[in-house]
């Protein structure tokens, strides 16, 4: 009897233990196939892609929502709870992973970005440091500063009357001592009444603005910023009729020499990362199904050759041209620009659904006007109001799609769309406007 209850109590302790290292197997024994979630459209087609029916493949975030600004309910973290794998892209794309590693501390995350070279900004100063200390002279107490889109969440700023009786040095360490706390919340659109020497956090947006500020006096004043203006968050100080102010800068970069690096998300849209995506995500599919590994691998060299020739086909049609410059309304364009040598010019900062200040809008007129740029890209499925009001100004100017692949197109659904089709479309009408802005030079 001691023998029988003996083998019972290890034959459960084994069974508990195989249970818990081999679920994919026992998965596959029922019949059930293993559970894999992705964090949105590019990163679900492109497993969908090596995975096909092998494993179930869904979006964890809803179609419909904003990419950028979307955050999970304990409902969603709920049906979370019974995946296999979470891919993501990485790179700051998806700001709730840290609220899914915290309430479901054993779901494996598969970040692609981790293996891909990303573009990468100078991010804000730490507690006590800045990155940019600049002397303005104001002739005029009221003033503006005007800000591009951006994912970042604040701008720390600090205004200090400079009566000329200290040195730069000096300068650089009251500046530490001033941007040693985070500061007051203000927030665009409004007025703010500064105070010497006292710290505000200007709240960020998806979208472009400006802030008005009112200082005591006029004359010198230092101001300490804690980012550098950059693409990922793009700033500006003007006068009350929109003329840049010409400040003497000082110091540019951390004045403790400790710069934090940010990085612009898109990756996605880089040919050369989707590969990289590709291999990683056949490698971690193949483990939760290891019977599939031959067909899965087969399916990630169809896919990377396809990208792989047409990456090849724009790279010689890009090289042809000498001129290579494009307007897009959403600055989500860099890995692509990168990967063939064009420069956009954005008339957004780093998301896609909201809309350009009137003054991008005419810097974007003039720019078009002097490089001779007939095409005005629009998002892919988003208005195209803005565009056209710009192509209006523009002779013999006209608007065409590009892909972020941020969102779905409205009237269509996740499966309906296609990554490698969305990524020709966008070469191919890069080219074609730069072709056109070639000859007419």
């Amino acid at each position: 009897m001691r023998r029988k209850l003996l083998f019972l109590c290890l034959l459960l302790v084994s069974i508990t233990f195989f249970s818990c290292d081999n679920a994919i197997e026992e998965r596959g024994m029922t019949g059930e196939k293993p559970l894999v979630y992705t964090s949105f459209f590019p990163i679900y087609k492109l497993t969908k892609m090596v995975a096909q029916d092998d494993v179930v493949v869904k979006s964890f975030m809803p179609t419909s929502a904003t990419v950028h600004s979307w955050e999970p309910s304990a409902k969603d973290i709920k049906r979370l709870s019974k995946a296999d794998l979470l891919i993501v892209n990485g790179a700051n794309m998806e700001r709730w992973v840290d609220k899914i590693k915290e309430n479901l501390p054993n779901l494996k995350i598969l970040t692609l970005s981790d293996n891909v070279d990303l573009i990468a900004y100078t991010g804000a100063a730490a507690i006590g440091d800045f990155q940019l200390m600049t002397r303005f002279d104001y002739k005029e107490k009221r003033n503006n500063m005007i800000f591009g889109h951006t994912h970042e969440d604040y701008l720390r700023i600090a205004f200090k009357r400079d009566d000329g009786s200290m040195s730069e040095d000096e300068l650089i360490k009251e500046g530490r001592k001033i941007m040693n706390v985070e500061g007051d919340i203000v927030h665009q659109e409004t007025q703010l009444n500064v105070e010497d020497g006292k710290v505000y956090r200007i709240k960020m947006r998806h979208e472009s603005g400006e802030l008005n500020y009112v200082l005591p006096e006029t004359g010198k004043w230092i101001v300490y910023t804690d980012r550098l203006p950059e693409d990922i968050l793009s700033f500006e100080f003007v006068d009350m009729k929109d003329n840049p102010m010409k400040g003497e800068e000082i110091l540019r970069g951390s004045s403790q020499k400790v710069d934090k690096i940010t990085y612009d998300p898109h990756s996605w849209l880089s040919i050369n990362n989707a590969k990289t995506y590709l291999n990683t995500i056949a490698r971690e599919i193949s483990n939760l199904v290891p019977k599939k590994a031959a067909m899965i691998d087969m399916r990630r060299f169809k896919a990377v050759d396809t990208l792989t020739l047409l990456q090849t086909e724009f790279r010689d049609k890009f090289q042809e041209l000498d001129k290579r410059e494009f307007i897009v309304m959403h600055y989500a364009f860099a890995y692509l620009a990168r990967d063939f040598k064009l420069k956009q010019y954005p008339l957004q900062g780093l998301t896609s659904m909201s809309e350009p200040s009137i003054r991008s809008m005419v810097r974007a007129i003039d720019y078009a006007k002097k490089g001779h740029i007939k095409t005005i890209f629009y998002e892919y499925g988003a208005p195209t109001a803005i565009a056209k009001v710009i192509s209006e100004e523009i002779a013999g100017a006209h608007i065409s799609p590009l892909a972020s692949m941020e969102f779905i197109i409205p009237g269509q659904t996740i499966d309906e769309m296609d990554y490698i089709d969305l990524m020709k479309m966008n070469l191919t009408n890069l080219y074609e406007e730069m072709k056109l802005q070639n000859e007419s030079n």
